[in-house]
């Protein structure tokens, strides 16, 4: 029974604590506190992963229906840098897939080691370099990736707040300041969460549709 009361105790400790420093999203976000990257050609880099992910999931549903079976990389790409109607569909199913990652995604704070997933018949002039059509500018894109890394933040905080640690979100942007690991730890799972993006149920949602028509133009080639 004195084992019991210790769990209980701790179970309503930690429910204090929850209650006690755990500020709603909406408090979070007016603070206007967060951690950010410092190296922006890290940010540009997943700015442009996450462009290429995109057009190659519409690449492979095109080429998947069969009428565009003969498609190539390079032409899938000139298209969409002549349509903009089409690249507009782009950002919106990126959009629509971080709207659905937030809702329904988790962020695994235990991975360690991270493979962005690439197709060698992308690859640009420079092996480092992905070639897609540009859908974001740098601040657009830098957006995107960084929307990511706050979620996996409040995510990790939220964490710590369940385990009953009594820190408010100041102290806890301080943690990840001054403790590498726990830093790591969250730049380890926005990169993990960026590269299990799945792009294409959302390519293949009603809202989509008429913009996966607009490829039918490949089958008169």
């Amino acid at each position: 029974m004195r084992r019991a009361n210790h769990i209980e105790d701790d179970q309503q400790e930690k429910g204090k604590a929850k209650t006690q420093f755990q500020p709603s999203l909406e408090e979070i976000l007016a603070s206007n506190c967060y951690m950010t990257v410092e190296d922006q050609v890290e940010i540009d880099i997943l700015t442009r992963y996450i462009t290429y992910r995109v057009e190659w999931d519409l690449y492979e549903l095109c080429k998947e229906d069969g009428q565009n079976k003969d498609l190539i990389w390079d032409d899938l790409v000139l298209f969409m840098q002549q349509y903009r109607p089409i690249r507009d569909a782009a950002m919106a199913v990126v959009r629509m897939t971080l709207n659905d990652f937030h809702l329904h995604g988790h962020f695994d704070f235990d991975v360690d080691e991270i493979k962005l997933v690439y197709s060698e018949e992308a690859k640009g002039e420079r092996d480092d370099i992905l070639h897609c059509a540009g859908l974001f500018s740098t601040d657009e894109g830098h957006g995107v990736i960084e929307c990511v890394l706050l979620w996996a933040e409040i995510a990790q905080y939220r964490f710590l707040i369940d385990q009953g640690k009594p820190i408010s979100w100041q102290q806890y942007l301080e943690l990840l300041r001054q403790d590498r690991s726990q830093w790591n730890k969250v730049v380890m799972a926005y990169h993990d969460a960026l590269a299990r993006l799945d792009f294409k149920p959302a390519w293949n949602s009603c809202e989509m549709q008429s913009a996966m028509k607009q490829m039918e133009v490949f089958g008169d080639g």
